[in-house]
């Protein structure tokens, strides 16, 4: 309901959740009752953590005779929300040779607003990348930039960030 909530997303799009009509990532701000959002755009830490939360719900049955009742929905939603997250929350460098983690949807990355090495999930990511590998067949057209490369590209500029911020 927070992603549903979250519409018209500024900064996610096109959208990927409840057939495209939905942004997958919520805004990262929300109003205590939760009927609206109070901060623009989506947080990739949150993203992240809910994303890999869905994963590990999925992997914990899926070798289960009968299937939850919201196995199919949430493997849909969590297939999308990865491909949001790549989309929306993270940015290409100039060269293309390295993928950074954004501070949220509609800031950072490159540009001079900076960085947060705690937002940095590389491992999360691997989850990510190795869950959509595993998908057979969706009800949506994967865009051509969410592949295997994609995602290695975010994990090693994620490691190289990481270096880069570590005290000597």
């Amino acid at each position: 309901e927070m992603c549903r909530n979250s519409a018209p997303p500024p900064c996610q799009n096109p959208t990927y959740c409840d057939n495209g009509n939905t942004p997958c990532l919520p805004g990262w701000k929300h109003l205590a009752d939760f009927s609206g959002v109070k901060g623009t755009g989506a947080a990739p830490d949150g993203d992240e953590d809910s994303i890999v939360g869905m994963i590990i719900a999925l992997k914990a049955v899926q070798s289960d005779l009968v299937k939850p009742i919201w196995y199919d929905e949430v493997r849909e939603w969590a297939d999308r929300s990865c491909t949001q997250f790549l989309q929306d929350n993270t940015v290409l460098s100039s060269s293309t040779s390295h993928r950074l983690l954004k501070l949220g949807s509609c800031w950072g990355g490159w540009e001079p607003q900076g960085n947060n090495p705690s937002y940095h999930a590389p491992g999360h990511f691997r989850m990510m990348r190795d869950f959509q590998a595993s998908i057979q067949s969706r009800s949506y057209t994967l865009p051509s930039y969410v592949n295997d490369d994609s995602w290695n590209n975010l994990i090693d500029t994620s490691y190289k960030f990481l270096k880069t911020t570590q005290c000597p």
